[in-house]
């Protein structure tokens, strides 16, 4: 994580200019690759670099704290005196964390405190769904029972973005989807893969520097 961190920071060191922003960012996504879909709370921190009135680089770390899924598997017992099936509740837990690269082109603006940015992602992702059950192991087996999935590697994303500036300040609004990390083969026993997020993200950039 050293080694990632350090590239994070010469890369940026590499496109410093005379302003710089610190964005601290909150949103929701969904998951639109699983049906039915995950549902993450996302959290993130990035500094952007402008360098050219219509482009700005910026680097970052965001969070995902996902909510849990509820759902039920068959167990089945050899024990004659108990029945034979039960439902077998079990529970999906969703999480991840990425750091990423995030360009911005400008493609409109409005008056001059308002624009909107075409973004382009690419970084590394880290996702991870555990699954739990909960029932009578003793006496009871899952057949088949679904197994957890954790996955670190390369990702990209797109999106768009609303600019309002504020003085030296921005309000800032994303949308955009990122794609799995990349990832080797899946179990082909779970009912579900990694996530494809769709984002809405919200939040502030505070200028740091301005020569």
């Amino acid at each position: 994580m050293k080694k990632i961190l350090l590239a994070v920071l010469l890369a940026a060191s590499s496109h410093c200019v005379a302003q710089i922003y610190i964005e601290p960012l909150a949103g929701y996504a969904i998951d639109i690759r699983n049906k039915p879909s995950f549902h993450l709370f996302n959290t993130g921190l990035s500094f952007s670099f402008p360098t050219k009135s219509f482009y700005e680089f910026s680097v970052g770390f965001s969070n995902s704290f996902g909510m849990t899924r509820k759902g039920s598997d068959s167990a089945f017992t050899t024990n004659l005196s108990l029945p034979v099936g039960i439902r077998a509740g079990k529970s999906l837990q969703p999480s991840g964390w990425s750091l990423f690269f995030n360009n911005r082109f400008q493609f409109y603006k409005y008056g001059n405190n308002n624009a909107l940015n075409f973004i382009v992602l690419i970084g590394i992702a880290k996702q991870k769904i555990a699954v739990s059950y909960d029932y009578n192991k003793t006496d009871y087996t899952i057949l088949n029972p679904e197994t957890s999935i954790e996955e670190l590697g390369l990702y990209t994303g797109y999106g768009f973005e609303y600019v309002k500036t504020f003085n030296r300040n921005r309000l800032i609004a994303q949308l955009n989807f990122s794609t799995p990390p990349i990832a080797g083969r899946q179990p082909e026993i779970n009912s579900f893969k990694l996530m494809t997020p769709l984002s809405f993200s919200i939040g502030y950039s505070f200028q740091l520097s301005k020569n």
